[in-house]
């Protein structure tokens, strides 16, 4: 049993340091609309942004391709297979300040 929780132990570190390397390359890329939007969720592959209005979606998603290669490039390996869009709600904060 205590063989399983080491292991699961592992595998949530490993999730969480992914997650919060994507965050900081989501951070250095420099592309108009990654200001009003930030990654919400990743899992096997598929990176869920949110962004904050359709437009800004429609913009991020003719860069797809060479946002998915500028993570991958900073993270150092194929981490990002997918990036899906999804808009929120008005008022939230997309500000680039981790918590």
């Amino acid at each position: 049993m205590e063989r399983i929780s080491s292991g699961l132990k592992e595998i949530l570190e490993r999730l969480e340091m992914e997650s919060l390397l994507i965050w900081k390359a989501w951070k250095q890329l420099d592309l108009r609309g990654t200001e009003r939007s930030r990654p919400a969720n990743f899992n096997r592959g598929c990176l869920i942004v949110e962004v904050a209005s359709s437009t800004v979606a429609q913009e991020l998603s003719y860069n797809k391709w060479r946002i998915i290669q500028n993570i991958n490039s900073f993270l150092g390996k194929d981490l990002v297979k997918e990036i899906r869009f999804r808009t929120t709600y008005c008022g939230s904060d997309f500000s680039t300040e981790e918590e």
